[in-house]
């Protein structure tokens, strides 16, 4: 029974009687294997068991078993973490160094807990506790991760904009911010916006991935960046059919619920993502769609996910998917609506530069990237002024393919670069598309390998541009 388990193993360690402290052992690692993380009690119940066996009995043993536990279910242990360290003035030191200990290499989640602390309380000086945790983050690690980036310059913005006339505490934040970003800074490239994004992993080893390591990946992979890419990442998995190809047909046996979307909303808090805009989701919603009806419409009806802001960009020209892989292009992309901040009277615009299929040149793979560019250099776009988003702004990309009256409109493909099949005939398989000589399907039905289009199908470029930081 939880209720007497201290008190049974503080007696069996005060007695020294062996056999009753293995079977306390081995009654708390069976509620430890039995974790899932998805009900906080639970974890909770552990966690302070073990916080209690290394603070009384000086040994660590239960807090390793519980360390290893959630490193297994990081952003299981994040949301954990993050909710044990809600109220951080009324936690101890004590529970505060099991908070440091239990997130370890995760930097991120103690940046967060301090930000949430001093979003609720508005003051800018750390008082004893936040202090505590402020002095034992490693902020020269969490500035030059990219999945904690935004979150600790956030947590910098707030202590600095909160501390009122202490000159000494706002000179000391500014200091330790160019301390632990110096190196970072110095070695970066400047923005860019790069696609399809790729993750560590092949897509036939995506195949074997059930919902929870899917997302449990995609949480902890610096290369997803955005909810946008987020979402981008879970509509190519569903599309990944059982031989370890690409289907139009996604997984029919996983049903988006309540629990998947709270799962999805709570990486987006956990990561400090903005809601995607509506106006991509409804762009992939022009045309039919076989199976991820339900992914966009949870997403659209989520208020925690969506929001209605984002500008829409389009190619003027339209492209052969021929064109798009053994070309080095640059496509202006226009939009009707105006960046916020925009003062120009011509229209508002975007450059993409596109690198040609190398063969098996790894060097200069195949990549869409947004670039910055001189308006003087522009041919026939004397009504256009060009932009290069900013790291405030997400920039996602969608492909919009007519082929025999059919039009579709797609997220670039995730995690996968343009294969060419027979260069001589032009045959392309991109993610879940095929482009090839000739259709394989009629009337909107798919071909056997993703969606079929003939490699001369007309393609055109768009993008959505959100400000993050409104």
């Amino acid at each position: 029974d939880k209720s007497n388990f201290r008190d049974l193993n503080k007696m069996g360690h005060f007695f020294n009687v062996s056999w009753f402290t293995e079977r306390c052992l081995e009654y708390f690692m069976e509620h430890v294997d039995m974790l899932t993380g998805r009900c906080y009690e639970d974890v909770l119940f552990v966690v302070e068991e073990a916080r209690f066996v290394e603070d009384s009995q000086k040994k660590d043993n239960f807090t390793c078993l519980v360390e290893d536990k959630l490193n297994t279910m990081r952003n299981r242990k994040s949301m954990f973490l993050k909710q044990y360290a809600n109220d951080l003035d009324n936690l101890s030191i004590n529970q505060l160094k099991t908070v440091i200990k239990m997130a370890g290499s995760d930097v991120g989640i103690l940046v967060s807990i301090l930000v949430t602390h001093h979003q609720k309380v508005g003051a800018g000086i750390l008082t004893e506790t936040p202090g505590y945790l402020f002095k034992n983050i490693d902020f020269e690690k969490s500035f030059s991760n990219n999945r904690y980036f935004e979150i600790t310059n956030r947590l910098f913005e707030i202590l600095t904009e909160n501390c009122g006339d202490n000159f000494n505490f706002k000179n000391a934040l500014e200091w330790i911010s160019r301390f632990a970003n110096k190196s970072n800074a110095e070695q970066s490239d400047p923005v860019v916006h790069r696609y399809p994004i790729m993750i560590d992993m092949a897509i036939k080893d995506l195949l074997h991935l059930d919902w929870d390591s899917l997302i449990e990946l995609l949480a902890q992979s610096e290369k997803v960046c955005s909810l946008y890419q987020f979402f981008d990442a879970i509509y190519f998995w569903l599309h990944i059919a059982k031989d370890d190809k690409t289907s139009s047909v996604p997984r029919p046996r996983l049903q988006f619920t309540e629990d998947h979307i709270k799962d999805i909303v709570d990486i987006k808090h956990d990561r400090c993502w903005d809601r995607i805009s509506s106006k991509y989701l409804k762009n992939i919603l022009n045309g039919k769609k076989i199976g991820t009806d339900i992914l966009l419409k949870s997403f659209i009806d989520s208020d925690e996910l969506t929001c209605d802001d984002g500008i829409l960009f389009s190619s003027e020209q339209e492209f052969t998917i021929n064109r798009i892989f053994t070309e080095d292009l640059k496509i202006t992309l226009v939009s009707d609506d105006k960046i916020s901040s925009c003062t120009e009277e011509t229209k508002c615009g975007i450059m993409l530069q596109s690198t040609k299929v190398n063969g098996d040149d790894d060097t200069n793979p195949f990549s869409l990237t947004v670039i910055a560019h001189d308006v003087d250099e522009a041919e026939g776009c004397d009504n256009v002024h060009y932009h290069n988003p900013s790291s405030t702004q997400t920039v996602s990309l969608l492909m919009r393919v007519s082929s025999e009256n059919v039009t579709r409109t797609f997220p670039i493909p995730f995690n996968c670069l343009p294969v060419s099949l027979n260069i001589s005939d032009g045959f392309w398989n991109w993610g879940f598309l095929s482009f090839k000589r000739h259709r394989t399907f009629s009337k909107g039905r798919s071909c056997g390998r993703g969606y079929g289009h003939d490699k001369n199908a007309k393609v055109v470029f768009m993008t959505v541009i959100t400000d993050l930081l409104r």
